[in-house]
Formats: C-alpha cells, structure tokens, sequence
C-alpha cells in the first residue's frame, strides 16, 4: 500500500517526537553530571569532620544527623573488604550530587503530578537545579541534600494521597518525613508542616494516624544509636541529652537577634545567588567576569520584563499550597533563631517554587530566563571558582604546624586546621592549636581567658605562632561578626613576622607571638 507526501510527514513527525530527548530528564542528568564532576576545591570545617568520622570510623552517628555517615561508611567498608581505597571526602561529595539529581527528579513529578506544563517543568528545574543553596550542597560534603531528598520524596506522597485520597500513600509520606529528621533534625519542620496540613484540612482520624505511625522510628532509631552507637567523643548520659546534644553543649545555638535577622535575609537572598565578598576578589582578578553580571542581569531583566498579569492558578491545590507554606515559614523562622543560618535554608528554593507554581500562574519565559540568570551567576561565582581555586591554602599553614611539633599555634581558621589534620591523620584533636580572639568572640566567650592562657604559655617559655595579624580581607559573615578583633587583640603583645604564604585573598603572614 503506498502513502500520500501527508501520511508520511505524520510518520516521519512521529519518529522524531519518540527519539527527540525529554527536556527535563536532560536536564536533569545535566545537572546531576554538574553536581558529580565539580565538586568543590573548599570543604567546610564539618565537611572534614564528617569525612574523618567515616575514614577513621569514630562517631558515625552524631545527633544533629543521626544517619547522613552510614551510606558512605557502608560504601566505605564494601570496597576495603575487596582492597580498595577510597577518598572518603570525594565518595561522600558523589553522594551528595547523586541525591540532588535525585531530588530534581522528584521535584519533576511533583510538578507533573500538580499538572504543571512540560516547558514549564524545564524552566522550573532550571531554577530549582541552579539555585546557590542547592548547588552549595549538592558539591559538597555536608549533611543537607540526603535529609531534602527524604522531605521531597514525602511530599510528593502527600500530594498523592491528596489527589487519590488513598491512605497507603500517606503512611509512605509518614516514612520518608521520618527518616529525613533522621538524616537531619532541622528536617522536623517539614514533617511538622504535612501533619499540620492534615489537621487544618480535616481530613479523618486514619490518614492523621498513618502519617504519624512511621515517626516511631525516631525515637527508636535514636536510642539504638545511643545504646550500641560507636560513639567515642560524643558524651552523653541520658537519651535525652544525646538526642539535643548540639543544644546542650553549645555547638547548636538558638537565640533572637538583630544580626540574626540582617543575616537571615542575606542569606536568604544567598539560597539563589552567591553573594559573597570573594566575587569582588575574583572580578579583580578576571576582568572579564564583569561580562558574566551584564549577561546575568541581561536574562535577568527579561524575565522580570516576560511578568504580564500575574493571575491566580485555576487549578489551585490548596491543601499542597498550605503545607508548603507553613514549611516555608517554620524553616526561614528557625534559620534566623539559629543565628541566620544559610545552610538550614537549603530547601528553601525549592519549597518557593512549591508555593509560587501552586498559587500563581507565571508563563514559561520567567522561569526560563530567571534560571538562566542564576545559573550564569552561580556557575562563574561559586560553582567554578570553588572547584578550580584553593582560597584558603591551608597545606602551607599545616605544613608549618608539622615543622614546629609541640608549638602553639593561633588560628584564624582553628576547626578547620584541626579536621583536616584529623581527616589527614586520624588525630581527632591537636591541643597545640588554640582558637582565634575573633573565633572566641564569635563564640561568646570573653577575651581574657585567652589572653590569661597566652600569658602563661609566654611565661613557661612556650613559643606561640598565630597567622591571625594583617590577613587579607574577606568580607563573609564571620568578618560582619567579629570585624577587626584579631588585630586588635594582638595590639596588646609584641609581634614578629616569620614567614608568609600566599592564598587566593592575598598573602598571609605568621608571626609569632612575645
């Protein structure tokens, strides 16, 4: 039988439509390559931390996120069993970006399940994928991307039984709300967020049941890990204890502040974009990047221009919008009470979107253009950057430490010293190394103590070494908290330059201490 030009141009238009690659599963295997192949060059003090607990197996289930160690030191312990040896640091970063595709994906069925149009889809995973906090996250170690993929996962259940009113799909969302409070307490909001979403819609006894049933696990998952958990350097005497430890021994703080709330708005603004005194450093350095902020604020302008008449969503899903809402609010209001954290802010992005694809109707082109914008600024001032550029050269400051064993030291950067000598050696603590005046004033804790310490150090004939005198500036929220007190402090004793290095800043001075 012969075809008409016609039936074959439908045919032929049918082929190409089933071999054409889906935009946001594309999109989404970008970005999880992204997150895979640039991890960042500067890990933070906890990223250490959490990598020497799983290479040295010490505390692997520490409170504040009972469970984020276990998959790495699992993954860890298979390969040695075969004699592999892994970089723990590197395994836990591959992790993490693995679980941020994961979320992205996730992300996509709920915008499929609350019928959200294909492009749109795209667009939204543009930004949701390139948004700083997450990006941040996803290429590094830390403890924030496993615990969102559990809170996303729950959601996208709640909406299921929303839309299907069948209770087995809130018992899973229960589940998956329960074990990210597991991975990471600050996730206790979201689960706090569904139940008061069942509760306000007056939904029946069972589902209210169903939901809360898997929460059992934490308590008993917690005592688990307090009863039989290898924890050496973690002391608590009661269950309670352990389970707040952070809260009881200080490393967690809670208070109402005036900072709390400039730097909670800064960070805020920081989920989606970096904003950080390191760009003025890096623009310096590279002209050219000057080209970056005109085309970021070229597509950036474009889609505030695409904003017509912001209508209301026909098909508003209320009781979706309501829970992710008050999630929305009890993590932004925690985040300013815990001293403005920018890393309890991590879902927020995502969470936005939630909120404004719900509620409001906005065409395509914004959220194309707005992640467009995002992505040019994140990828050329954060993502790049912290993968190429060492800031900080710690080698050299570790270095020396190694040359002048049974020396003190005073250290701008302390923790951080300290975890990577732990991570390097499994020497969890070197008592040569003393906080920075800065670090103490960060830490409210009054000057004199370190000033009675050095004076009797100075008086046993100790030799004391700080690299805390004239450092090239950085404006972050440490150098907003403590300002100039490092060099001020040491106004009080007589300083001696020894040596120097270079970091990405400028040059870094050791002097040491009369």
């Amino acid at each position: 039988m012969r075809l008409c030009k016609k039936q074959k141009f439908n045919i032929e238009l049918m082929y190409l439509n089933c071999i054409k690659p889906k935009s946001h599963i594309f999109a989404i295997v970008l970005y999880t390559i992204i997150y895979i192949f640039f991890p960042t060059n500067n890990s933070t003090i906890d990223a250490y931390n959490y990598a020497a607990n799983v290479k040295w197996g010490h505390d692997l289930f520490f409170p504040h996120h009972l469970l984020y160690n276990l998959p790495a030191w699992l993954i860890h312990s298979l390969f040695q069993t075969f004699y592999f040896d892994l970089d723990v640091l590197q395994l836990m970063k591959t992790i993490n970006a693995i679980a941020a595709g994961l979320v992205l994906f996730v992300f996509f069925k709920i915008l499929k399940q609350l019928s959200v149009q294909k492009n749109t889809i795209t667009a939204l995973l543009l930004v949701a994928g390139s948004s700083f906090g997450f990006f941040r996250f996803a290429t590094e170690n830390e403890a924030y991307i496993i615990p969102l993929l559990m809170s996303v996962i729950s959601s996208y259940y709640f909406l299921l039984f929303v839309n299907k009113k069948l209770n087995q799909y809130i018992l899973v969302s229960g589940f998956f709300a329960s074990m990210a409070c597991l991975f990471h307490q600050i996730h206790v909001f979201w689960f706090i967020g569904i139940f008061i979403g069942l509760i306000s819609f007056k939904y029946k006894t069972k589902p209210l049941v169903f939901f809360l049933l898997p929460g059992f696990l934490i308590p008993v998952v917690y005592f688990l890990a307090f009863r039989f958990g290898n924890n050496e350097f973690i002391k608590a005497d009661n269950l309670l204890i352990y389970v707040l430890y952070d809260y009881f021994y200080g490393t967690a703080n809670v208070e109402f502040s005036f900072d709390n709330i400039i730097l909670g708005f800064i960070n805020l603004i920081r989920s989606y974009v970096q904003v950080h005194g390191i760009i003025l450093i890096l623009i310096k350095k590279y002209v050219f990047l000057i080209i970056v902020i005109l085309l970021s604020g070229f597509f950036f302008i474009k889609a505030l221009l695409s904003l017509k008449s912001i209508q209301k969503n026909k098909q508003l899903n209320r009781n979706f919008l309501l829970v992710h809402v008050i999630i929305f609010i009890l993590q932004f209001a925690f985040a300013i009470f815990a001293g403005g954290n920018a890393e309890f802010m991590v879902m927020l992005p995502i969470l936005s979107l939630f909120v404004a694809i719900t509620y409001v109707e906005l065409n395509n082109t914004f959220y194309k253009n707005l992640g467009i914008a995002i992505l040019i600024w994140n990828m050329s001032f954060a993502v790049l950057p912290n993968y190429i550029f060492d800031y900080k050269n710690n080698k050299q400051i570790i270095n020396y430490i190694e040359t002048k064993t049974k020396h003190y030291f005073i250290l701008s950067e302390d923790v951080l010293i300290q975890n990577k000598i732990y991570y390097q050696t499994g020497i969890p603590w070197n008592g040569y190394i003393l906080k920075s005046p800065a670090g103490n004033k960060i830490n409210g804790k009054n000057l004199s103590e370190l000033s009675l310490q050095i004076d009797s150090l100075l008086k046993q004939n100790k030799t004391i070494y700080t690299d805390c005198i004239d450092e090239p500036v950085v404006f972050n929220r440490a150098a907003y908290l403590s300002a100039n007190e490092n060099n001020l402090f040491f106004k009080n004793y007589h300083n001696i330059k020894v040596d120097s290095f270079q970091t990405f800043a400028g040059t870094k001075y050791i002097n040491v201490i009369k």
